[in-house]
């Protein structure tokens, strides 16, 4: 499973704890170019508390592009 988190630190902080965690440049903004990279994953999308409904979308879009993808909501 990979977690796609809203910030740095806290990607930096799950892969500290030993899960695979990655992040963008810019909290929640995301380049759909790099969508292709996440197939074959398992993607939890793990943003802030204020940002759910952007989490949801970002799951839709990746699970419309064949990825297997869910929002965790905080």
């Amino acid at each position: 499973m990979l977690v796609l988190s809203e910030g740095r630190w806290k990607a930096l902080a799950l892969n500290q704890v030993g899960s695979r965690a990655v992040t963008s440049t810019n909290g929640t903004h995301w380049n759909p170019d790099w969508t292709e990279q996440l197939k074959g994953q398992l993607v939890a999308v793990l943003y802030d508390c204020d940002a759910e409904q952007i989490a949801r979308a970002r799951a839709e879009e990746f699970r419309a592009a064949g990825i297997d993808a869910w929002p965790v909501l905080l």
